[in-house]
């Protein structure tokens, strides 16, 4: 592991400047990504019948949705919201209006449809070079709604009408923190050693870098304090991105436990509802289900890896 270590020199300012900038995406990326998502929503919002699919809302999810893309990767989800339809029916009703949407976009863009992917939650396009997964949720699901249900594919179902709150929880964090997030999930795919089922998603690293980054500096991690510009606390990063790393493997062999801790945050956190052990959906005032459920991915990367 210190190779990985040596890539944040932490006796060089300019060099951690210049690493983390570079993994920012650049206007031609933003530019892009735009581009393509907006071909697509109009595409939606013009040819998909309202008395067919009551679209409420066509969100832009995912890493770009999130701002934590980088120039490496980007995550570019399209969540179309369906009003009048309920949690427990989208199981049922989803293939349905996914044909629907299908039969429009292949209409309009010819050619583009990935017919490879999986076709059970959502469609992939491949629009100007960017690929979109259009998945489908409903706007009365509520972050704790995923409590009661057992079923995993349920859960999977579910997993899309739960992103708006992901999304609107990480657009409310500084910049720093999106760009160590940016850092955590290059050092991911750079590390050559996992185990299958075992590469951390990105959720998970956004739930750990968020409560390490905010044990550590709080408050450079609120939007409104404003005069924490980037110059100043990127002296930070080092030491951030280090304890994050070293929490995050330490996870590996050791099942890890993050003390409970009264904050003012009371935005609630949906981060994976999908994966229950990285399901957050509680505030950081009371993070019991998160820590139960933690030591529980805990145990199960430590299975994987002694097997």
């Amino acid at each position: 592991m210190a190779e990985y270590w040596d890539w944040f020199d932490c006796d060089s300012k300019s060099a951690q400047t210049r690493y983390v900038y570079g993994l920012r995406p650049d206007k031609d990326d933003i530019r892009n990504d735009r581009s393509a998502l907006a071909k697509v929503a109009h595409c939606i919002h013009t040819h998909v019948k309202s008395s067919e699919i009551p679209i409420q809302l066509v969100k832009t999810c995912g890493s770009v949705g999130k701002n934590t893309d980088s120039s490496i990767s980007s995550d570019l989800d399209l969540v179309i919201f369906i009003d009048e339809l309920k949690p427990h029916e989208l199981a049922n009703k989803i293939s349905g209006i996914l044909d629907k949407i299908q039969d429009a976009m292949d209409e309009q863009y010819p050619g583009t449809r990935d017919e490879d992917w999986y076709r059970k939650f959502g469609l992939r396009y491949v629009i100007a070079g960017m690929e979109i997964d259009i998945l489908i949720g409903c706007t009365t699901v509520k972050p704790k709604d995923f409590l009661t249900v057992d079923d995993a594919n349920q859960r999977a179902y579910m997993s899309a009408s739960a992103s708006r709150y992901a999304t609107n929880f990480m657009k409310k964090q500084g910049r720093l923190f999106k760009d160590l997030v940016r850092v955590a999930k290059d050092w991911r795919d750079s590390f050559p050693g996992w185990p299958n089922q075992c590469k951390p998603k990105s959720y998970l690293l956004e739930v750990l870098m968020l409560h390490s980054c905010r044990q550590a500096r709080p408050r450079f991690f609120v939007k409104k304090h404003k005069k924490n510009t980037f110059k100043q606390s990127i002296r930070t990063t080092p030491n951030l991105v280090a304890f994050f790393m070293l929490q995050f493997f330490d996870m590996i062999g050791n099942i890890i436990t993050i003390e409970p801790k009264v904050t003012r945050h009371a935005t609630a956190l949906v981060l994976d509802p999908a994966n229950p052990t990285n399901n957050l959906w509680l505030t950081l005032a009371d993070p019991t289900l998160f820590i139960n459920r933690a030591k529980k991915t805990a145990e199960l990367l430590r299975e994987e890896m002694e097997e």
